[in-house]
């Protein structure tokens, strides 16, 4: 099957995908060469021929040695005595036959008073014949009108005399010709035909090889004049003498219609071929025919056919990312194309062939190929694909989900550990020290945001291991230890963070109001986390409620400032569920309530900050202070227990920062879901604040828990009658709430 592998960047899926091919290729067939030939039946489109691996090479030299052999072995035997003798015999009794016509003609011609004469070029003219002797042209204008009036009604007669002598000349020139022909190709038979026996007995299992093979030796038979240097048609050729370099180049464009144009050499191949490509271009893909100027023409041959990656993988597998496939013009329908049919041509797109320029060109024989295609992307490339193409789930019936994260078990740390080793072999970095290993494990388990899990985003891990070896390199340490891997951590948080840094800044300059300390009704810090491609990091952020007599509910005004995700929407509604439950039992709710993110112009998402909207509104409505020395996050359903949330270590580091940059007091904190303790993963200095009692951390399981520590006082149980217990926060939202709902009444 061709697969699709998804998951999130960095994860480790191409190199996965790169392995497991390789472990695949190793025990399968090794793919035969491919190779490009004229086509002596019709030039224009190129033969393709198959050999097995490492023969593409050997046909190449074997054609290229019997080149070099008849290049001298066939000028020899035309240089030999008997051929000479032979060639001279013909020669000259064609040349006696012609000159018996000749001679026949003149004694023929001087009956009509004319006589013959042979021009430079071999034609005949003839000259009249007055007083026994011949005449030139002035001579014959001074005769008088009768006596050349006599001898122009001889020249016709004369000149059907001469016509019927040409033809018998030419008839004698062709048949010489042949005969020369023919006892060169009887040389040409017996010497290529015995340089030629070997390659032929070699390649006579592959009938496609042997018929290109007998087709080289009948056209060297057809063109044998041309391999002979000593040829009379050559020496008397006046641009052969001028220009000797022309009659080596029609040797040379003569013996390269035999040339093998390897496109695929599986020589040094062992098993399949595995190929990883990022810029899957059409012409990359399925090769591309060369042109060169010549004289202003374009021209191309079969030696400019160039492989591509289908013809390179061609019996393997091709590696690919969904974004290079989907990014480039006319991929995708090229791969689809390809796994249906099985068969791959190399010709240019009309569109950008030369600039638009349509010029003659060659269309080779296609190739039938048999390619497993690997995409590595991320599963929204996978749905995608599956949702506009109806051949997708068809070519691709496996889609492996790569996690991003794995068990923090033993032996998961112990492959990891393998891993480590293993990169920093293969990228020649420096020992790494076990100080260095126990660090970087400890970034794996922070990137997994879980105490109990390993990232599987082994492409960052390998990226903070080249950095802390060139930090390394710069102190000309001898190995990566704890020390480098912390530099190079902190470094690209430096790099990274910028973000993070001017919000901060800008808290501390109260342009971003946080309040870090003191007591405030309806006003609390939540907490969020932002996100991009290279940074993550949490941020406090004040949500503030208003409460008073109405008929509106809880109104969100992210929400009617259409800056609320719809999960945020569902938090708010959570928390309308839960005052509904909590305090209208006994009477309906009539009060109206806003609650808003302040300062906040990016829009709001999330459930995680549903528990803090409630102490916000609850303490709105029963007027006790929150303590501004605690930071909230924790979802919460509609019977108040509290949820976990993502992101908890990265949101109680950003309270902390802000804290510690205006000065830990000892009671500044953060609250979190009791279900997150096994999702911290904080950083040194975080941990250390907390043990030496500068910074705490509560973990909660309810609403109730939180109102005890963000209002210091109790929560309120509920009465046998109604309402609560006396003098507590639900009692004092409830009488609140009563006290609304009678007015409202009255009015």
């Amino acid at each position: 099957y061709n697969i699709y592998i998804a998951g999130a960047n960095r994860s480790g899926k191409t190199s996965y995908a790169e392995k497991f091919a390789k472990e695949q290729a190793e025990k399968e067939k090794t793919p035969d060469d491919l190779c490009y030939v004229y086509n002596f039946d019709n030039p224009s489109s190129p033969k393709l021929l198959k050999l097995k691996a490492g023969m593409g090479r050997e046909l190449k030299e074997d054609i290229g040695e019997i080149i070099d052999r008849l290049s001298v072995e066939i000028p020899k035997e035309f240089s030999s005595l008997d051929f000479q003798e032979e060639r001279e015999r013909i020669i000259k009794e064609a040349q006696s036959e012609k000159d018996k016509i000749i001679n026949d003609l003149s004694d023929e011609a001087k009956k009509f008073n004319f006589g013959v004469k042979m021009s430079g070029s071999g034609g005949v003219y003839f000259l009249p014949i007055v007083d026994g002797k011949t005449i030139n042209e002035d001579e014959f204008e001074a005769l008088s009108d009768e006596e050349r009036e006599n001898i122009t009604e001889g020249s016709s007669e004369v000149q059907q005399l001469a016509s019927k002598a040409m033809r018998e000349v030419k008839t004698i020139d062709s048949e010489t010709k042949d005969k020369l022909s023919e006892i060169e190709y009887n040389i040409g038979i017996m010497t290529v035909g015995h340089i030629m026996s070997g390659i032929l007995r070699k390649y006579s299992s592959n009938e496609t090889v042997s018929k290109f093979l007998m087709q080289v030796r009948e056209d060297i038979l057809e063109n044998i004049s041309q391999l002979n240097d000593n040829s009379e048609d050559n020496s008397d050729d006046p641009m052969s003498a001028m220009v000797p370099w022309i009659l080596k180049k029609n040797n040379e464009e003569l013996f390269a219609k035999y040339d093998i144009n390897i496109i695929v050499d599986n020589s040094e191949l062992k098993g399949a071929p595995v190929i990883i490509n990022y810029n899957p271009t059409y012409t990359n893909l399925v090769g591309e025919i060369e042109y060169e100027s010549d004289n202003g023409n374009f021209t191309t041959d079969f030696m400019k056919i160039k492989p591509g990656l289908f013809h390179k993988a061609n019996g393997g597998y091709l590696i690919f990312h969904a974004s290079d496939i989907l990014g480039n013009a006319f991929t995708w329908d090229t791969v689809r194309r390809m796994l249906k049919t099985g068969h791959v041509t190399t010709e240019p797109l009309k569109e950008y062939q030369l600039g638009g320029i349509n010029v003659a060109g060659i269309q080779p024989e296609g190739v039938d190929v048999d390619v497993k295609i690997i995409i590595v992307g991320t599963y929204y490339y996978y749905e995608l694909l599956k949702e506009y193409d109806d051949d997708f789930t068809k070519l691709f019936k496996v889609c492996a989900l790569f996690d991003y994260e794995m068990d923090n078990s033993s032996e998961n740390r112990d492959s990891l550990i393998d891993f480590i080793y293993d990169y920093v072999e293969k990228k020649d970095l420096k020992p790494i020290s076990k100080s260095g290993i126990v660090t970087l494990l400890n970034q794996s388990v922070r990137l997994a945001e879980k105490q109990n899990k390993l990232s599987a985003r082994f492409g960052i891990l390998g990226d903070i291991l080249i950095e802390a070896d060139a930090w390394a390199k710069a102190d000309s340490a001898q190995e990566i230890s704890e020390k480098y891997i912390k530099t190079a951590i902190e470094k690209k948080e430096e790099r990274t963070n910028i973000y993070a840094q001017k919000y901060l800044s800008m808290i501390y300059s109260d342009d971003i109001m946080i309040s870090s300390k003191g007591e405030k009704v309806g006003q609390i810090n939540g907490l969020c986390v932002m996100e991009g491609d290279d940074f993550t990091f949490g941020v406090p952020t004040r949500i503030t409620a208003g409460s008073y007599i109405g008929k509106a509910g809880i109104v969100n005004i992210e929400k009617e400032s259409e800056l609320s995700g719809s999960i945020h929407d569902k938090g708010i509604q959570v928390l309308t569920g839960y005052m509904g439950m909590k305090y209208a039992h006994d009477f309906p709710l009539t009060f109206s309530a806003r609650i808003c993110f302040e300062q906040s112009y990016n829009g709001v998402d999330g459930d995680s900050a549903s528990s803090t909207e409630t102490y916000c509104l609850i303490s709105s409505l029963s007027e006790v202070p929150i303590n501004q020395g605690l930071a909230v996050t924790g979802s919460m359903n509609q019977f108040g227990e509290i949820q976990a949330i993502g992101g908890v270590t990265y949101k109680i580091e950003g309270f902390y920062n802000v804290c510690k940059q205006r000065g830990l007091t000892g009671t500044q904190g953060v609250i979190i879901p009791r279900s997150n303790i096994k999702d911290l993963v904080l950083n040194d200095e975080v941990v250390e604040s907390v043990k030496s009692g500068m910074f705490h951390i509560y973990a909660i399981d309810s609403i109730d828990d939180g109102i005890e520590l963000l209002m210091n006082k109790k929560p309120g149980t509920p009465l046998k009658t109604k309402g609560y217990s006396r003098g507590s926060v639900h009692d004092l939202v409830y009488k609140k709430l009563e006290k609304y709902y009678k007015q409202s009444k009255n009015e």
